[in-house]
């Protein structure tokens, strides 16, 4: 089961996962992908190295170990910066997130704890309500806890 927790900073939130949502051509311009890149800018050059590199493309997410020993998924939720998230794309995230959890090095270890925002919602003007859901069917195909931190002006949970 996922928790939706009302706040603004998602770094806030204790966990060992946090999902950045990002675009696939290597713009960090606002939200928490902003808040991102000015607090590891080291991760923010691999990011943008990965969209030149094709690595981060529509559901094929990027895993980074910060030098907190935290971990990082940049998820796309669209293609440039200026587009609107579309919840294909989500799908296509969260599909990767239960794809990859394992074990193995390089995968989402089962016992992290996943911390992300409402992807796609705000700045990418998807509805909350279904992204939710979104997440929450996520939580059910996976062992780790999903905590989605939400701003107070999205529908309450």
């Amino acid at each position: 089961m996922a928790n939706f927790i009302i706040g603004k900073d998602i770094f806030k939130e204790p966990g060992d996962l946090y999902v950045i949502t990002v675009n696939t051509v290597g713009v960090m311009g606002t939200g928490v992908a902003e808040d991102f890149s000015s607090r590891f800018p080291e991760l923010l050059r691999q990011y943008k190295h990965d969209c030149k590199m094709r690595i981060i493309t529509i559901g094929n997410c990027a895993l980074y170990k910060g030098d907190d020993d935290k971990n990082y998924l940049m998820l796309p939720t669209k293609e440039k910066w200026r587009d609107n998230s579309t919840y294909d794309y989500v799908a296509a995230g969260l599909q990767w997130i239960i794809n990859n959890v394992s074990e193995e090095e390089g995968g989402i270890n089962p016992k992290w704890k996943i911390v992300m925002p409402p992807l796609g919602c705000g700045n990418g003007k998807l509805s909350f309500d279904i992204v939710s859901e979104m997440i929450e069917e996520t939580s059910k195909e996976i062992p780790n806890e999903i905590v989605c931190v939400y701003p107070p002006w999205m529908s309450n949970k």
